[in-house]
């Protein structure tokens, strides 16, 4: 039970990383709970207050989303959101400003799978702004957001901080 428990711990807490940046929508994470209902014999009641959640607001449901009870490796979660990111950038490469400017939030907000990553995020959305203004080539930038993804997608840390700091 322990380990279905985590499992479903980890699962929500993707759901809630991706629906917080705008890759998933309230739908979609609702589906996750319905699978999740109809996968088991005694669902987690947490999980059902997500699955009714139709009438809510995206903060109300994160907040729903968080009170999955369940121990947690957050640092499991950012990797596998990594991962995510980057089989959607290769198969959209559209997507290109849009997971820049993502990884730049984080940066911002103090999440990172290390102290260097920090820079290398903010640096990614700064190359967002040579593109618009300088001619900078946008599939260079592609290839940089999509190096910096898959070098973490494996991480085994998540530093979290609120001394961020401005560019350098």
């Amino acid at each position: 039970m322990a380990e279905t428990s985590r499992s479903l711990k980890q699962e929500a807490a993707f759901c809630q990383i991706c629906l917080d940046y705008g890759f998933m929508s309230r739908q979609e994470v609702i589906g996750w709970a319905d699978r999740y209902i109809k996968s088991t014999e005694h669902p987690e009641p947490s999980v059902i207050d997500v699955a009714l959640a139709t009438q809510i607001g995206t903060q109300d449901l994160l907040g729903l989303l968080a009170a999955v009870p369940g121990p947690v490796n957050i640092s499991m979660v950012y990797a596998r959101f990594f991962r995510f990111l980057a089989s959607r950038l290769r198969s959209h490469p559209e997507l290109t400003t849009r997971i820049a400017r993502t990884l730049y939030r984080m940066a911002m907000c103090g999440r990172a799978p290390n102290e260097a990553a920090f820079s290398q995020m903010r640096d990614l959305d700064y190359d967002l702004e040579l593109v618009e203004y300088a001619g900078k080539d946008i599939n260079e930038v592609r290839g940089r957001v999509l190096d910096f993804l898959e070098n973490n997608a494996n991480s085994q840390t998540i530093v979290e901080t609120d001394d961020v700091a401005p560019y350098r």
